[in-house]
């Protein structure tokens, strides 16, 4: 016999391996937890630890990588509040020295990498440089 998900307006029951496995898929392609390794995801946690983060607020910190101030208070709002100090700064540098941010798995902010950020420039150069005439 088959579980089933029972969504509130939907006309028909969803079986709830495929939910699991839509989410998975959604999870993997988005969080910067699939594409960062677990050296880095551990540093990432000890960094959390030692900033007194709570368990959830860390796991929102990995899920949602803040990428400016105004974002880490979203996470955690009494950062400042906190006996570390560094506070939203320190927290940031977490986020950019620890986790593998891609545009696939972006924040949606547009957060990239410190390498991509070094190509922008570069790429932003070439485009203004005049086309080469034939």
């Amino acid at each position: 016999m088959l579980s089933l998900l029972l969504i509130p307006h939907a006309p028909v029951p969803v079986p709830i391996h495929a939910t699991f496995h839509q989410l998975y898929d959604y999870l993997a392609a988005t969080t910067p937890a699939a594409s960062t390794p677990t050296p880095a995801l551990a540093a990432f946690a000890a960094g959390c630890a030692a900033l007194g983060l709570t368990a959830p607020e860390a796991l929102a910190a990995l899920n949602l990588a803040p990428s400016r101030e105004v974002e880490a208070y979203l996470v955690v709002p009494d950062l400042d509040a906190r006996p570390v100090p560094g506070g939203a700064a320190a927290l940031l540098a977490l986020v950019k020295e620890h986790l593998v941010i891609t545009p696939a798995n972006g924040n949606g902010n547009g957060a990239t990498t410190a390498q991509q950020e070094q190509q922008q420039p570069e790429e932003e150069q070439q485009q203004q440089q005049p086309a080469a005439e034939d």
